[in-house]
């Protein structure tokens, strides 16, 4: 059993890595934003978010198997069962593997057939440079694909601030990349061509140093089997459902934005979601940091320990979620017109109601740490992933007669709402 001060350190550690996570997510578009508009322009930034965005509805194409076995590879370690954990860590890779290498075939039968620039009624980018930014934004996918189960692997290991520190680095290696190949006075073919290459190079220094500190061969595939796979894909698919639903209301967002508004409107948009996107990227890190050790208690027999740590925290996080919220919506206009200097004016509005989805994630998604460190979130999934697909099809049926804006808005607050009504019934 874990004293309390032993519980704080671990977790204070894993919420130190997973919140570097979260700044790196959040600085990649603060950081970029401004670079892309003064380089590019509005319009075309905003056709590129529209382009890029569609390889990253693929996202969920792991079908959360790396959390799920990351899952069942921890709580096996902490039970001792060294053939159980390299089981279910080298099934989890060879699945993603394979899905990776028929994502990437795929990508490349497309090239010749498809016109992008037709297809997402883009007007700046020509369309052989869209053809080439969608093959290399579909490599730099399938790359980051195996992401999750190296993070699987670190944690297995008892290594989760180094691995998450090393996966979230890659995306400093984007931010690097983007503005060196923006300041050369390259286009989107070039930066996209530049992103996949930085992509490739970062995962297999990810991969050598996970093998040269593992005591046994995690990235291995000979333990991989057919009934491993099955004990995992069920709690793979409840893992599936919130980064589904996520792509669904952000790329899917992008998409219906650019449709039934403008590339300008796209910006608008996509800048409300970054700035309000640290209020839910602090509920990831504080939720994601008490997974392991939450996994590690129930399977030594402690969940009372596990249960009172994650309420306590909960209601500190959902606190604070909420005084940032109203202080953002006072200064968050400023901000968007100094950020993009005189480009873009959020309207106050829109920064409200964009936002609040952001205050109504962390009131659910922090309490669900207890049951996704079990794998015993599939109704939470289920319920994420529909209320997104419904709220979008609804869209897409009523666009024409809705401010593109409200409607975004809508889209990411309804699953949200759905979702947290749901674990409330659930522990009622």
């Amino acid at each position: 059993m874990k004293t309390g001060s032993s519980l704080r350190r671990k977790v204070g550690w894993n919420a130190l890595s997973f919140g570097y996570v979260q700044f790196v997510t959040v600085a990649v578009q603060i950081i970029q934003v401004p670079f892309f508009i003064h380089t590019w322009g509005v319009k075309l930034y905003g056709e590129w978010l529209v382009l890029t965005g569609v390889p990253q509805l693929l996202v969920v194409l792991d079908f959360g198997m790396g959390q799920a076995a990351g899952n069942r590879a921890m709580m096996r370690a902490a039970a001792g069962n060294r053939d159980g954990v390299l089981e279910s860590l080298q099934t989890a890779f060879a699945f993603t593997l394979c899905t990776a290498s028929l994502v990437m075939l795929a990508a490349i039968l497309q090239y010749p057939l498809l016109s992008w620039k037709d297809i997402l009624k883009i007007s700046e980018i020509e369309a052989g440079t869209a053809n080439i930014v969608m093959l290399c934004m579909f490599g730099y996918l399938c790359l980051n694909l195996l992401s999750s189960t190296l993070t699987a692997c670190f944690k297995a290991v008892d290594r989760t601030p180094l691995g998450v520190f090393l996966i979230a680095s890659k995306r400093v290696v984007d931010i690097l990349i983007s503005i060196s190949v923006l300041l050369m006075g390259f286009g989107p073919s070039e930066v996209a061509a530049s992103l996949a290459v930085g992509q490739a190079i970062s995962t297999v220094v990810i991969a050598v140093i996970l093998w040269s500190i593992s005591p046994y061969p995690v990235l291995g595939l000979a333990r991989a089997t057919r009934q491993e796979l099955s004990r995992t894909w069920r709690p793979s698919l409840a893992s599936m459902g919130i980064p589904v639903a996520q792509a669904i209301t952000l790329q899917g967002g992008v998409q219906a934005v650019n449709l039934f508004g403008s590339p300008a409107l796209v910006v608008i948009y996509s800048m409300t979601r970054t700035l309000v996107r640290p209020i839910i990227q602090a509920g990831m890190a504080v939720s994601h940091a008490m997974m392991p050790e939450v996994s590690r208690l129930y399977a030594s027999g402690d969940q009372e320990t596990a249960v009172a740590f994650v309420r306590k925290t909960s209601r500190l996080i959902q606190t604070s979620a909420l005084l940032v919220y109203v202080c953002l919506a006072g200064v968050g206009p400023y901000v968007s017109d100094a950020w993009s200097r005189g480009s873009v004016m959020i309207p106050t509005w829109a920064f409200l109601l964009i936002g609040l989805h952001a205050v109504v994630n962390v009131f659910w998604y922090v309490p669900a740490s207890l049951l996704m460190a079990t794998n015993r979130h599939l109704r939470i999934g289920i319920a994420y992933s529909i209320s997104s697909a419904a709220t979008l099809f609804t869209w897409l049926c009523l666009g024409e007669y809705v401010n593109a804006l409200v409607a975004g808005g809508l889209l990411l607050l309804i699953p949200e709402l759905c979702v947290a009504l749901t674990l409330k019934r659930s522990r009622s």
